[in-house]
């Protein structure tokens, strides 16, 4: 093995960053030091909503990522990056300090878009610790907390809840609020706001009509067509003019990267940190990107995790072939991907391309998937 005397460091613990880590050993044997700097835990999307709703206790859904870079022989930094000198090489950290890197990757996930909707400034901070008066969907974190606020609530007499966004994300959380009454024996009220005249609008008619009938069967009050412009807690304006309220406000109104991002002075645009078919940054052939943080070769990737799962062993190869001068590799994304919803009371709806189906296999399939792409790094 060569000596260490360069430096690959991971911002971000992602799921593409997950494989690098578990891996470092190709990076360390061309001579490289692997660092990651991340908070300490990772929070899995595909259990987010299942532990929502009881069927998962916090602890299944997250991954220690400090243990994990332990096992991989990877210095593990729990701090965050808030900046980055190209120039210099350099990162600068929440914590005041700074690294220098000769290659950098960011795989910092997404965050809840709030662009279109003026909201209480508690909600904005996902850093923050303080109960908020709504709920924003990211950072996943925030679904536990909500579990525990929601089962107060309920203990309390107080299961109003209102969902803004009729997407994946929004009928999972409006299926699952009602779940974890049904675990609580306890009453709900569950309304779903949603902006386009039918759920899951970038899905075919088919799985649209089911998740809707499947809402409607567990009691969920769906009202399509009621786009959310103000949210005052606990109060929530839409753009007809009507208001509705609730004890409990959850904002699943979409992903965006994170804000910081465009405080990097890197290229950015809508949908991230732009790099190429490579993953690498526009501006620096030192700097990659990966998952959900990125604009990818100008095209709009849905901000879903089986996309950085794909993008992992490329941006590994492309790692590796930057230290060693070898070939780069390409990204081809993946033009069909199967996304299963868990939808409680033990079904799910399953979606490829124009094919799907609901029913209690298809959640049977998502606990496998999900348990098996979590054994990976546990």
């Amino acid at each position: 093995m060569k000596p260490l005397n360069r430096t690959v460091l991971l911002v971000g613990a992602g799921h593409a960053h997950l494989h690098v880590i578990t891996h470092a050993h190709r990076l360390r044997t061309l001579g490289a030091q692997v660092m990651v700097v991340d908070p300490g835990e990772f929070w899995y999307s595909g259990l987010a909503t299942g532990m929502l709703g009881g069927m998962y206790a916090p602890d299944e859904n997250r991954i220690d990522v400090r243990r994990l870079a332990a096992r991989s022989d990877v210095d593990f930094i729990p701090d965050r990056v808030v900046g980055i000198h190209p120039e210099k090489r350099k990162v600068i950290l929440a914590s005041g300090g700074e690294l220098d890197y000769d290659l950098v990757s960011f795989n910092i996930g997404s965050e809840t878009d709030l662009r279109h909707l003026a909201v209480a400034s508690q909600a904005r901070n996902p850093h923050s610790t303080a109960v908020p008066p709504v709920w924003p969907a990211k950072p996943i974190s925030n679904l536990a907390r909500l579990r525990e606020h929601f089962t107060e609530c309920l203990a309390q007499g107080q299961g109003k809840a209102l969902v803004i966004g009729g997407g994946a994300t929004g009928c999972e959380i409006a299926a699952n609020l009602v779940e974890l009454a049904h675990r609580q024996d306890a009453a709900a009220e569950i309304t779903l706001l949603s902006k386009s005249p039918r759920l899951l609008p970038d899905r075919p008619e088919g799985p649209s009509r089911s998740v809707t009938r499947a809402l409607h069967e567990r009691g969920v009050r769906v009202l399509p067509g009621k786009a959310a412009i103000r949210v005052t807690a606990p109060e929530v304006e839409c753009a007809d003019g009507s208001l509705h309220r609730a004890e409990t406000l959850v904002l699943a109104t979409g992903l965006r990267p994170p804000v910081i991002l465009q405080e990097f002075g890197l290229s950015c645009s809508r949908e991230g940190l732009q790099v190429k078919n490579t993953l690498r940054s526009v501006d620096d052939d030192r700097i990659f990107g990966a998952g959900d943080c990125i604009d990818f070769d100008g095209r709009s990737l849905p901000k879903i995790g089986v996309f950085g799962v794909r993008q992992a062993p490329v941006l590994l190869n492309n790692l590796s072939a930057t230290l060693a001068g070898g070939a780069m590799s390409v990204y081809h994304p993946q033009r069909r991907w199967l996304t299963i919803l868990n939808l409680g009371w033990g079904e799910g709806l399953a979606m490829r391309g124009r094919l799907w189906w609901r029913g209690r296999l298809a959640l049977r399939l998502k606990d496998q998937l999900d348990r098996r792409f979590l054994g990976r790094y546990r």
